[in-house]
């Protein structure tokens, strides 16, 4: 079994040092009395930056006015410790046993949050730092979160394409190293004529961050569908204004319901997008 070691970095003026050191004496502590096989490491550094957020599971900011580049602030001691015993020790302690982290059942919309493109830049710059020497095509924020000024569930859909179907196990296992849980399983993916093609999934172990990162080959359609649905909606905002009316409505159900009810609308919307892609010369 890997043994889990979560690097965390604390950036700001040399007095967040003991942020740093508290975090990682507290997250000791904690693991002693559980485990031996996972642990919380933790350092500082002046200035985040997008090579500190990659090369890192979570970035803390002790300044008043975080960096886009970190994602939490803490403001003393008591508040690191806290962080670690909620956040820290529940997170590598699941990502250590492969255990994704829970997840609500009832579908909620989230009013439009600015937080959502900056996180998912973080996670991209971690995907890639741990895919470095795999053969990756892109990685891509995808779904609703993606999308400026639509409501969304507080999920951060994050796509990885790769070359052929055989590369996406290896790649999902190596995504694990950012942080993530690979979940097993013959998962699909369904494009818009209800066809579906294999696909890897890989989930948050944090329970700070709900992420879903889904691989898929850049020769099946869902990889495409995904990606101009994003671009379509962007552009389009009468196009954006009836998605947000059908997920309003279909609020309040349970989440699995919620995602398949979707699907006609997405399916029908896609011919729409098509004809919006060719007429801008949209492509991937």
């Amino acid at each position: 079994m890997t043994r889990r070691v979560l690097d965390v970095v604390v950036c700001g003026p040399a007095a967040a040092e003991r942020i740093a050191d508290a975090i990682a004496g507290h997250g000791s502590r904690l693991l002693a009395e559980m485990t031996e096989a996972a642990s919380v490491q933790a350092r500082h550094v002046a200035e985040p930056s997008e090579p500190v957020a990659a090369a890192h599971h979570l970035v803390v900011s002790s300044a008043a006015s975080p960096s886009p580049w970190s994602d939490v602030s803490v403001a003393s001691v008591a508040e690191a410790e806290q962080l670690t015993e909620d956040r820290l020790v529940p997170w590598v302690m699941r990502w250590q046993q492969g255990r994704r982290a829970p997840r609500a059942q009832i579908a909620s919309l989230s009013e439009p949050d600015p937080s959502w493109a900056p996180t998912a830049q973080r996670l991209i710059a971690r995907l890639h730092h741990h895919l470095t020497d795999l053969d990756v095509v892109r990685i891509d924020h995808i779904g609703s979160t993606s999308v400026d000024g639509l409501a969304a569930k507080d999920l951060i859909d994050i796509q990885v394409t790769v070359r052929r179907d055989d590369d996406a196990p290896l790649v999902a296992e190596a995504a694990t190293g950012a942080g993530f849980v690979h979940v097993a399983g013959q998962w699909q993916g369904r494009d818009r004529n209800g066809d579906l093609h294999p696909e890897q999934v890989c989930v948050d172990a944090d329970p700070g961050r709900p992420v879903n990162v889904n691989i898929r080959s850049v020769d099946r359609p869902v990889a495409r569908d995904a990606l101009l649905f994003r671009d379509w909606l962007r552009a389009t905002p009468h196009a954006r204004d009836h998605y947000l009316a059908k997920k309003s409505e279909l609020a309040g159900r349970q989440i699995d319901d919620y995602g398949d009810s979707k699907e006609p609308f997405i399916s029908a919307a896609l011919h729409e997008a098509e004809t919006w892609a060719a007429a801008t010369g949209w492509e991937l």
